[in-house]
């Protein structure tokens, strides 16, 4: 729960709005095929985007 309350702070310190993340799809709306990208960390800090397809939703 701290951790939690301590990033919200961070994101209002920092100008971080919500509204500046990309919209979120519900399962219903994932089709085979959509293609899209990850971000992700895969070592330290340093973000990596990867290319992403939906192969199938069970």
């Amino acid at each position: 729960m701290m951790r939690w309350l301590s990033m919200l702070l961070g994101f209002l310190l920092t100008g971080y709005t919500f509204a500046a993340l990309p919209p979120l799809l519900t399962v219903s709306e994932l089709r085979p095929g959509m293609r899209g990208k990850t971000l992700t960390v895969m070592q330290g800090t340093e973000i990596v985007e990867l290319e992403t397809e939906i192969l199938g939703v069970q």
